[in-house]
């Protein structure tokens, strides 16, 4: 018994926070059809968290007229969700994880080795492995390689590797 019904895409091998819906429901104009993205999130790969952003992601929210007609975020391929209405970037929070495992043949390691400390408790129920200092450093020195090496293949990634000032 609602005019409005917002959809959130999410694979079942990937993660949302606890706090995602709120969220997504709190930035939400209702009685406009529009899209959240939150560009800002982690992978999650081997036991260990990575900050990742990317600007027109898998994990995106509709709000939308309930009708036939209704715009749901599969209503076209997520990186073209603004062909369809506006899409509204929600940036400084990281409430999502994309899982990267040997099964999953589209996702791959493209993050940066994240301190888990600072993020462990958005994601309890993630196995993250406890990190050492050493090994983190080494983590954090290979991922930073590779993106560097990934922004110097293609220049435009390089917005997608450095969080802006502030980020959560």
């Amino acid at each position: 018994h609602t005019d409005w019904v917002i959809t959130t895409r999410l694979d079942s091998d990937d993660a949302i926070s606890d706090m995602y819906m709120s969220y997504v429901r709190s930035r939400s104009t209702l009685g406009r059809v529009e899209f959240l993205n939150f560009p800002e999130g982690f992978q999650f790969s081997d036991g260990r968290l990575l900050l990742y952003n990317h600007p027109s992601n898998a994990f995106i929210s509709a709000a939308s007229y309930r009708r036939d007609d209704m715009v749901t975020v599969f209503s076209e391929w997520h990186d073209r969700l603004g062909s369809i209405a506006p899409v509204r970037q929600v940036p400084n929070l990281r409430l999502w994880v994309q899982v990267c495992h040997g099964d999953n043949v589209v996702n791959q390691e493209r993050g940066i080795r994240a301190d888990h400390r600072k993020y462990r408790e958005r994601f309890p129920f993630l196995e993250i492995e406890e990190q050492t200092t050493p090994r983190y450093l080494y983590d954090l020195l290979v991922t930073c390689f590779r993106a560097g090496r990934a922004v110097l293949s293609s220049p435009r990634r390089i917005t997608r590797l450095l969080p802006k000032r502030g980020h959560a």
